[in-house]
C-alpha cells in the first residue's frame, strides 16, 4: 500500500488531538447518558477544525480533503462513536446537494454552514420494511403546479431531529417516488427544510447503542416543496438528468468506504483499550500480557485490524483516483468488500476486547459495552451484510494470482498461502459455474466472502512490501503472514464445501495449501513473533500504526 501523504497524516494527527481534548472516557459516557453530544464538541469541530465541511468544495471546486483524509478523520474520531457519526454522518446529504444541486441550492447550503454552528442535515431514504433495496420506497411525490407534495414515512434517519430543531438551517434530503413502487427511474431527491410544516419527526429511538446519536422516524404529510427543491431539476436535458442520477448513486456508493472507516475506528478504539487493560490488570501478581494465550488473542485482533485497514484505505484511494479522473466508473465491489469486512471485524474485535476486560467489561463505566453495541450497527448500516455480498457476487471473477506480492526467505509463507488460497477460490468459482451451483445464493455468498478475504490478503501484503522501513519491515511481514495464515484455513474450508469431492479437490492442486503448515509450523509460533514476549511486548496502540 502506498504510504500516506504528509497532508493525510497531518489531518489524522489533528483528529487525534481533537479526540484527546474532547473524548475522555468519562465525557463520552456522559454524552451517552445524556443522549446528545456536547455543543462545545460540535462548535470546535465546525469553527476551528473544519470537520463539518469535509464535503464542501472551495470556490475552485476542489474539496479541502481527499477521501482518504476524510476516512482517517472519521476513524480517529471514533473514540466517541456517537460524536463521530454526528460529525461525519451529515456528509452524505451535503455531498448529494453539492454534487447534484443547482447553483442556488448550493449557495443556500454554503450560507447555512457559516457562523459558529453549522446547519444540520439528514439523508431520508430508509422506510419501515424497506431498507437496502431503495427501489421499493413508498414515499410518493406528486406534482401540483410549481410544487411537489411529499407523503410517506421514513425510518432510522440519523440527524432527523437536529434538522427539525434547526428550522430554516436544517435540511433533509428526502428520496421519493414519482412513479410506481419498484420503478427505479422514478426515484427523485428533494431538499426539505426543517421548518416545513409537512416535515415531522417522532421520538428518538431507544437504541441498543449510539445513544448520543439522534435517530428518528420522519413523517411527511402534505409536505409541499417548490419544484426548485428537487435535485437535478435544473438539468438541461434528459442526458444531464441521467448524469445527475449517476452522481447521486455514486454519492451513496462513496459513503460505504467512509462507513467502513468508522467501523475500523470503533474496533481500533476497543483494541487500544484492550491492550491498555491487559498491561495493567493483574492475575496472581502477573499482568495479562504475561500470559501467552492473552498475547495471542491480542495479536489476532491486531492482525485482523491491520488487514481490514489496508482494504478500507485501498477503497478510499480508488475513489480519489476516480474523482481526479484517473479512473473511470465506480467499482462497487471494492467499496462493498471494505464495508463488509470492516463491519465483521468491528463486531469480532470489540467482542474480544470486552472479553479481555473480563467481568469489568460488562460494567458500563468500562466503555466496552459502548464500543460493542456501536459495532453491532455496522453489519446493518449503509447496506446490510447480505446486500454487500450480493454486490460482490455480481462481479465475481477468477482471482489474478499475478497481483499477489512475491516474498522470499522468511516471508515466503505469505506468498505460498496466498497462492494456495487464490487457487482454491478459483477452483471453487469454476466448479460452481460448471455445476450451475452459482445460482444458489449460499454459494454466491461463500465465494463473495472468500473474495473479500483474498483482497484483504493482497492489500496487507502490498502494505508489507511498500512500507518496509528497516525498523518495521520484518514486523509488517509477520502481520501479513499472520493474517494470510488464518485466512488460508477459512478459504480452503469454504472452497472444499463448494467443490465437495475431497479427492478431486486435491488433484486440482489444492494440496498446495498444506505448505502453510510445512513452512510456518504452528500458528502460535507466528503469533508469538507478532505479540512479542512478556518482557518485550510488541503490540502497540492503533494510533501509532503509521
Amino acid at each position: 500500500m502506498p504510504a500516506f501523504t504528509e497532508d493525510q497524516l497531518t489531518f489524522r494527527r489533528a483528529a487525534d488531538d481533537f479526540a484527546q481534548r474532547h473524548f475522555s472516557l468519562e465525557k463520552v459516557l456522559q454524552d451517552e447518558r445524556d443522549g446528545r453530544v456536547r455543543d462545545e464538541v460540535l462548535m470546535d469541530a465546525h469553527k476551528n477544525m473544519g470537520f463539518t465541511s469535509l464535503y464542501i468544495p472551495g470556490e475552485d471546486g476542489k474539496f479541502p480533503y481527499d477521501t482518504v483524509s476524510m476516512m482517517m478523520i472519521a476513524e480517529r474520531l471514533c473514540k466517541s462513536p456517537s460524536a463521530a457519526i454526528n460529525l461525519i454522518g451529515p456528509g452524505l446529504p451535503l455531498a448529494a446537494i453539492l454534487r447534484a444541486g443547482s447553483p442556488d441550492q448550493q449557495a443556500e447550503i454554503r450560507k447555512a454552514m457559516e457562523g459558529d454552528m453549522p446547519g444540520r442535515f439528514a439523508f431520508a431514504l430508509t422506510e419501515p420494511g424497506v431498507g437496502s433495496d431503495a427501489t421499493q420506497i413508498r414515499t410518493k411525490a406528486r406534482a401540483d403546479g410549481d410544487y411537489f407534495v411529499l407523503d410517506g414515512t421514513k425510518a432510522f434517519i440519523t440527524g432527523a431531529g437536529h434538522v427539525k430543531n434547526a428550522g430554516e438551517r436544517g435540511y433533509a434530503v428526502v428520496m421519493a417516488q414519482l412513479g410506481e413502487v419498484g420503478y427505479k427511474q422514478g426515484i427523485r431527491a428533494f431538499i426539505v427544510r426543517g421548518d416545513n410544516p409537512g416535515y415531522a419527526v417522532g421520538q428518538s429511538y431507544d437504541k441498543m447503542g449510539l445513544h448520543a446519536s439522534d435517530t428518528r422516524e420522519v413523517v411527511l404529510e402534505d409536505c409541499r416543496v417548490h419544484k426548485d427543491a428537487m435535485l437535478g431539476i435544473h438539468a438541461k436535458d434528459f442526458a444531464e438528468m441521467l448524469e445527475m442520477q449517476r452522481v447521486m448513486k455514486m454519492t451513496l456508493d462513496t459513503s460505504r468506504p467512509v462507513v467502513a472507516a468508522l467501523a475500523l475506528g470503533i474496533a481500533s478504539a476497543a483494541y487500544d483499550r484492550a491492550v491498555d487493560i491487559a498491561q495493567t490488570k493483574q492475575i496472581r501478581g502477573r499482568s495479562l500480557t504475561q500470559f501467552p494465550e492473552m498475547r495471542h488473542i491480542l495479536a489476532g485482533m491486531r492482525v485482523d485490524l491491520e488487514a481490514v485497514a489496508q482494504l478500507v484505505y485501498s477503497s478510499g484511494r480508488i475513489l480519489d483516483r476516480i474523482f481526479t479522473g484517473e479512473l473511470k466508473g465506480f467499482p462497487e465491489e471494492e467499496a462493498s468488500m471494505a464495508k463488509y469486512l470492516a463491519a465483521r471485524t468491528a463486531v469480532g474485535v470489540t467482542r474480544k476486547a470486552l472479553e479481555v476486560f473480563g467481568g469489568d467489561g460488562y460494567i458500563t463505566e468500562s466503555g466496552m459495552a459502548m464500543y460493542d453495541s456501536a459495532a453491532a450497527v455496522f453489519p446493518i448500516w449503509e447496506g446490510t451484510e447480505n446486500v454487500q455480498l450480493q454486490t460482490i457476487a455480481r462481479k465475481l471473477k477468477p482471482f489474478d494470482e499475478g497481483r499477489i506480492p512475491v516474498f522470499e526467505n522468511s516471508a515466503a509463507e505469505y506468498t505460498k498461502n496466498m497462492l494456495a488460497s487464490a487457487n482454491a477460490y478459483n477452483l471453487a468459482l469454476r466448479i460452481a459455474q460448471e455445476r450451475k451451483a452459482f445460482d444458489h445464493q449460499s454459494v454466491q455468498f461463500s465465494l463473495a466472502r472468500m473474495r473479500s478475504q483474498l483482497e484483504a490478503g493482497v492489500q496487507i501484503g502490498v502494505f508489507a512490501a511498500d512500507a518496509c522501513e528497516p525498523a518495521r519491515c520484518e514486523y509488517n511481514l509477520f502481520l501479513a503472514a499472520g493474517y494470510v495464515r488464518s485466512m488460508t484455513d477459512s478459504v480452503i474450508a469454504a472452497a472444499k464445501d463448494i467443490v465437495g469431492d475431497e479427492t478431486g479437490f486435491g488433484e486440482q492442486g489444492i494440496q498446495r495449501a498444506r505448505w502453510s503448515e510445512q513452512v510456518l509450523g504452528a500458528k502460535p509460533v507466528l503469533f508469538d513473533r507478532i505479540a512479542g514476549t512478556e518482557s518485550n511486548l510488541l503490540l502497540r496502540p492503533s494510533r501509532v500504526w503509521y
